[in-house]
Parts: structure tokens; sequence; C-alpha cells
């Protein structure tokens, strides 16, 4: 198994003001990355942003060639599509994914 990788997911500017929702939305999160990648594991906190908007992060073990830049396009995709946003900004800024080691040099 690889090491971790540090994760957060937001939402785009419009969303649900339903704590249900939000957790209906990371349980599909992990059930799709669990389809793609059946040995993943991991943390999880929610905290809202300074917008006020819910906010996901922790860290990912389980997922083979943390490094590639394939992995943060992909796991954009999946919470991209699980939100149901439309908003292609949210696309490309939604997710951060980095390997822990990337996110101890920051």
């Amino acid at each position: 198994m690889t090491g971790p990788g540090f994760y957060t997911l937001t939402y785009p500017s419009e969303y649900s003001e339903n704590p249900s929702d939000w957790k209906r939305d990371f349980h599909v999160f992990i059930i799709r990355l669990r389809k793609r990648w059946p040995a993943v594991c991991g943390t999880w906190k929610l905290e809202p942003q300074k917008r006020g908007a819910p906010h996901y992060c922790g860290f990912l073990w389980g997922i083979p060639e943390l490094e590639k830049r394939e992995i943060k396009e992909e796991l954009s995709r999946i919470w991209y599509e699980v939100v149901g946003s439309g908003d292609g900004k949210h696309l490309k800024a939604g997710t951060q994914f980095k390997s822990a080691d990337q996110y101890h040099r920051r």
C-alpha cells in the first residue's frame, strides 16, 4: 500500500445549507473512490471555509502513484460530478490532492 495523500474537497459558490446533503455527497464520493481504488482508506474532517461553505480535508491511503497529476484530476472529476455544480471553475479548483511528501514541502 502506498503512503498517504492529503486532499481537500470544497463546494462551488452555490451549495446546499443542509448538513445531510454534505454527508450524502461525501458518502457518495467515498463509494466512488472505493470503486476506483478498492484498497483506499482515509481520514476526514469537515470544517467551514471563511465564506461559510463546508470543506472536507484529510488523508487517503491505498491510491497508487500519488504523484501523478491524473490522480488529482480524477478526484476533481469525481467530486465535481457528485456535487453536480456544473461550474467549470469548481472542476478546476474544487479539489486539491498532494502526496504527503509534497504537502510537507510546501
